[in-house]
């Protein structure tokens, strides 16, 4: 029994006492042994005044834990029991000059009293987010020992009565319900597990587990994510067969179950039927709501389908962006759909927007895309001339396999640029290595050229050319050039560089991500529901450590951001994500995606950051990250792509916010008047959208 009790953590509210609970307390059990001689261990206790009741946990160990229950304080007295598996530990304390004292209690399977006492002095200060994960860990392992025990008696096929295997199910899934809604995955994992098929004295629930899973897996629970892929897969064809046997009605209600949960799958399959108008009038509308639903989540299929919609029914220049995604998502016929629309928009003579195709498409590592962007850059046709970045992507597409397209005519071309010194200095025997690899391609102008250039060059030039040539070897993964920011004819720049969000923060101000401003020779503000006449930005501060900005406009704003001064965020919590992402991509008004807090701590247990589930794509860093309230909780940082900078795989859905406590510090240190306010009543996600409308605005940087 001392072994149980040499670790306890507890909340706890005295009244009338000089010391100060809140905190660590350690010290000595002293039970009695069976040759009747005290036995001493050590006790730790994690103590927190709570309205005169205590919650908590006590072990053998700090890694095993027990739960608490029944606890409460009556002045300088403390009393409590420790749940373990097979019973309770009762304990009586009482605060003695700075002391805990008292004893701990409990009967063993012949029904006799155990005693041993307790003496505990305090050590340390409280650590609240050690005590939440501790609690809800020690919850979970009461509910695993309840599920063991019934797994046990299960299959022993014991004298165990129907009665007594119910009631230990039941009080498993109670204290894994604890754990689960405190964020511990495992917890929500394995309550999950119950629910999917349902067990004894637990009614199967479907919703519920995939609800349970989601938040595990949003945790990086691979059990969570393996089941909750498996059964939604299975669940959404269910949904699927119906359609395919032309039972539109169920399918609907079908695929509209898993579509609302955020199923992407489920997501698309309903775009389908509403834009096929199968079981339910034709609305385009609601087709590319879905569609973008299901697409934002990185589904590869909803990509291209929404890449279709916009070709062939709504508008050209919308579809490669759609396409490139999709490609980028590994679908098959991604690159084909990115190409044919360049080509289209090309035939219809908007260079300018093909111009851009051709650049999504070169960067998917489409090599005929390569040769004619470059071939743009040359012309100057849809961008600035610009014999540089011309040969940036000559050189690309030159250096890969001489069977794929462009290339060889790419060889003889980035040739040329070398003998003329088009975009760099004149080099004869880089003239004649890409002339002659063309040649050897089969490139017969190329050997002309060739032959031509070696009649102005010395003999040691050509054997120097000729043994370049003869030991080159293709890139097998060529280096795609960095992006440039585009430059029409017209020598005027009239995109931004770069994209962000922001929002206000009082009547001057607007907060942002350092690195979206960073570098800008003019910053412009525009997306928000104030005057025109605010167009122009200049940087008030920066906290580059946390990739902060405050930014300052001269003329005064009408709306503004306020910031929650409730407690921290807990794991399982809803949050909204609100920004302007894809800056020329989505809809130019303000995007909302709603997630959940899935850790409270971001890569390498960066505490300055929360991690949540809420989708987020390029645009949105610098956006306000919302509770239900409609309160500021957190600014939205750039996505951890699928490799992380951290040097680790990082699943999709998985994204990061700079907590609002250092926002606040950021802003208190500058003195700025922002407004805060506890939590209120929950709004629906459109009043939630409405509401950051208001003080949400696109951040421009132009370089």
């Amino acid at each position: 029994m001392a072994k149980l009790l040499c670790c306890l953590m507890l909340l706890a509210q005295v009244t009338s006492r000089p010391t100060n609970i809140n905190g660590k307390w350690t010290g000595s059990v002293y039970a009695t042994g069976p040759g009747g001689q005290a036995k001493a261990e050590t006790v730790c206790l994690i103590l927190k005044e709570a309205e005169g009741t205590l919650t908590g946990t006590a072990g053998e160990s700090a890694d095993s834990q027990w739960p608490i229950t029944t606890g409460t304080i009556k002045g300088d007295k403390i009393s409590f029991d420790v749940l373990i598996s097979d019973g309770a530990l009762k304990h009586e304390l009482v605060l003695i000059a700075g002391h805990l004292k008292g004893e701990a209690s409990t009967r063993d399977s012949q029904g006799k009293i155990l005693k041993a006492r307790l003496d505990l002095t305090k050590t340390s200060e409280l650590d609240i987010e050690s005590f939440r994960t501790g609690l809800a860990e020690a919850q979970y392992r009461l509910g695993r020992s309840y599920r063991d025990w019934f797994s046990r008696a299960i299959n022993v096929r014991s004298s165990i009565t129907p009665g007594e295997l119910e009631q230990q199910n039941t009080e498993a899934a109670k204290w894994y319900r604890m754990a689960a809604e405190q964020g511990n995955a495992q917890a929500q994992f394995d309550l999950g597990d119950m629910y999917i098929v349902g067990s004894v004295g637990i009614d199967a629930n479907v919703d519920e587990a995939l609800r349970l899973w989601r938040l595990a897996a949003s945790q990086g629970h691979a059990g969570a994510q393996n089941s909750l892929g498996k059964w939604e897969g299975l669940l959404v064809s269910v949904c699927e067969h119906m359609r395919d046997k032309q039972d539109y009605a169920e399918a609907m209600k079908c695929f509209r179950r898993f579509a609302d949960q955020g199923n992407a799958k489920a997501q698309r399959e309903l775009a389908g039927m509403y834009r096929f108008g199968r079981g339910v009038a034709s609305n385009r509308d609601e087709a590319i709501r879905l569609y973008r639903l299901a697409a934002l989540q990185g589904d590869a299929e909803a990509q291209f389908d929404l890449g279709n919609m916009y070709q062939f029914e709504i508008d050209l220049k919308e579809a490669p962006k759609w396409f490139a995604m999709a490609a980028a998502n590994g679908h098959r016929l991604g690159p084909i759909a990115l190409a044919s629309s360049c080509d289209l928009l090309e035939k219809r003579n908007d260079y300018v927007e093909a111009a851009k195709c051709w650049r999504l498409a070169a960067e998917q590592d489409d090599s005929l895309a390569q040769f004619n962007l470059a071939s743009m850059y040359v012309n100057g046709q849809g961008v600035t001339q610009d014999y540089q970045e011309a040969l940036k992507w000559f050189r690309v597409v030159a250096r890969r396999r001489a069977e794929l397209w462009g290339v060889v005519t790419g060889r003889m071309n980035l040739g040329l640029m070398y003998e003329r010194g088009w975009g760099t200095t004149q080099d004869y025997v880089e003239a004649h290595l890409w002339y002659n690899l063309a040649a050897s391609a089969g490139e017969s102008r190329a050997a002309s050229r060739r032959d031509a250039l070696a009649e102005k060059m010395s003999t040691a030039q050509i054997e120097q050319a000729q043994s370049l040539a003869r030991t080159w070897t293709p890139d097998s993964e060529p280096s795609l050039p960095a992006r440039k920011a585009e430059l029409p004819p017209t020598q005027s720049q009239t995109q931004p560089a770069v994209t962000g969000s922001g929002f206000i923060v009082s009547a001057h101000e607007v907060v942002t991500s350092y690195h979206v401003i960073r570098g800008c020779s003019q910053i412009r503000l525009s997306g928000s529901s104030e005057p025109a006449g605010v167009p122009l930005l200049a940087i008030a501060a920066t906290d580059v450590p946390n990739d902060l900005a405050l930014l300052k406009s001269e003329t005064a704003f009408t709306n503004a951001a306020t910031f929650s001064n409730g407690s921290a965020l807990k794991l399982g919590e809803s949050v909204i994500a609100v920004g302007y992402p894809l800056h020329g991509v989505l809809a130019s008004s303000v995007n909302v995606t709603a997630g959940t807090v899935s850790a409270t701590a971001g890569p390498a247990d960066d505490t300055r950051l929360l991690q949540m589930t809420a989708p987020v794509q390029p645009g949105s860093s610098g956006g306000p990250l919302l509770d239900l309230s409609g309160l500021v909780v957190g600014v939205v940082a750039a996505q951890l792509g699928r490799k992380a900078s951290v040097g680790e795989s990082i699943p999709q859905n998985v994204n990061f916010a700079i907590k609002a406590s250092l926002v606040r510090e950021f802003l208190d240190s500058r003195n700025v008047h922002y407004h805060s306010a506890p939590p209120s009543a929950k709004l629906a996600i459109p009043d939630i959208a409405s509401k950051a409308r208001q003080f949400t605005v696109a951040i421009e940087c132009w370089k």
